[in-house]
């Protein structure tokens, strides 16, 4: 029996053309209607089968080019008893009293993502209190408002908070963020008027800052991060002198993209400072070339690090000890390291196979010059195998300094034996000395 061909199906059985879209369901067809620029989805009013279908859309997208005229019709219009997701794009030539209005709109209609973005330079949007006492809120993201809270501040189920260029005080700043029990992702992106970002709240897991406009404005803003709960800190662009950070023991994560220094402190001397603030993080970068990671352990899909141009490493081990074939790795994948901070205060250990025949392959290290191992506390056969392998890779290596938590340790038995058996290894460096310091 043959199968009927597809281009059959296409036809009735008087032979007229079937129009599949319009076998679909309203709820496919609304969906779909989702995906179109608002203006487009009010235009298929003309076409039969969708007829008002748009005023039951959940999505709700306004752009700069809307005229104040086209919203309020579809405000006006719009049946859908929830909406998901309610933008506006406002510049000044709109009346603020009819964004407020619109706003109002939305909320009676238990909104669940808030986004209002003005013009950073000329307008100041100001938001009804409603907002800020909304319990289906589940995003806010403002940009160009100037924030005014009342009386009364609690949004009982938002978890993300996006403002840019919005003027808060710190006072204000405190009163938001506390008003938001369940608030987990909060974005900073150029305030104004907020110098103190000091929070406890134990919901919020991520920060994402970029406190730095021109370098000329930057210079008279004095940042304090004090996030004692926080899990993930990102900050796009700070200029460092001005950052105090107070508590950040609990982040496991911190990126700070850029960030400008004074010709007179070097920004070795603020990676080294903010390395002791970030002792706790998993990993910690500054700029594109310096970076602090703790070690993974045996078996760890992680161990293969990409390749990067880190020229400041600083490597810790786990609270249980790491893998000392995840730091050969590393290594290898580190071509332009300058400088190697070890934290050896935990032992290192491998029990994997491979590791022997990573440790005698060669690696080659060019630029690698400076090695220090911290926090020295008993020898350890694993730390003496990576000495070995730096001493045999490091090309132009001057210096590796063995800082010692207990200097009488290093006058131990024990100890005696750990610094001849350093001494013998070969160094391919003729101009390496190794310090205990």
């Amino acid at each position: 029996m043959k199968s009927r061909s597809k281009k059959h199906d296409c036809y009735d059985k008087e032979g007229n053309y079937k129009d599949r879209l319009s076998e679909l369901p309203d709820e496919i067809l609304v969906n779909i209607l989702s995906f179109l620029p608002i203006r487009c989805a009010v235009r298929t009013v003309l076409l039969r089968r969708f007829g008002k279908l748009w005023t039951l859309l959940r999505t709700l997208k306004f752009s700069y080019s809307e005229e104040e005229r086209f919203i309020s019709y579809v405000m006006k219009y719009h049946k859908s008893p929830t909406i998901d997701k309610l933008e506006f794009f406002w510049i000044y030539e709109h009346p603020k009293e009819e964004l407020m209005k619109w706003i109002i709109l939305g909320l009676r209609k238990k909104t669940r993502v808030l986004s209002i973005q003005g013009n950073p330079v000329s307008t100041n949007i100001f938001l009804p209190p409603r907002v800020f006492r909304s319990q289906c809120l589940v995003s806010l993201a403002l940009t160009g408002s100037l924030i005014k809270l009342p009386r009364r501040v609690f949004m009982g189920s938002l978890k993300k908070l996006d403002i840019a260029h919005v003027s808060v005080s710190d006072e204000d700043f405190k009163v938001l963020v506390s008003g938001c029990p369940c608030l987990r992702e909060l974005i900073v992106l150029f305030p104004h008027g907020l110098q103190q970002l000091h929070f406890t709240s134990p919901s919020i897991e991520k920060l994402e800052l970029d406190l730095l406009i021109d370098l000329g404005t930057a210079l008279d803003r004095h940042y304090s991060l004090d996030c004692p709960n926080l899990k993930i800190l990102h900050i796009d662009e700070v200029y460092i002198d001005n950052l105090r950070v107070i508590d950040v023991s609990s982040v496991r994560q911190a990126i700070i993209t850029y960030c400008h220094t004074s010709e007179d402190e070097p920004d070795q001397d603020h990676f080294e400072i903010l390395l002791d603030k970030f002792r706790n993080a998993h990993v910690f970068r500054l700029g594109p070339n310096k970076a602090y990671m703790q070690l993974e352990h045996c078996g760890n899909g992680k161990l293969a690090v990409a390749r990067n141009e880190w020229t400041h490493l600083a490597l810790r081990s786990r609270v249980r000890g790491s893998c000392l074939l995840g730091i050969c790795r590393l290594l290898r994948n580190s071509e332009y390291l300058n400088e190697l901070i070890i934290y050896a205060n935990v032992d290192f250990f491998c029990d994997c196979n491979m590791l022997l025949s990573e440790l005698s392959s060669p690696c080659v290290m060019r630029q690698l010059r400076i090695v220090t191992i911290r926090d020295y506390v008993k020898p350890c056969q694993a730390l003496l195998q990576l000495i070995e392998f730096l001493l045999k890779s490091a090309l132009v290596l001057d210096k590796m300094v063995i800082v010692c938590n207990r200097k009488d340790k290093l006058l131990s038995m024990e100890g005696h034996e750990f610094i001849l058996q350093l001494l013998s290894f070969p160094r391919v460096s003729r101009s390496a000395k190794v310090v205990f310091a």
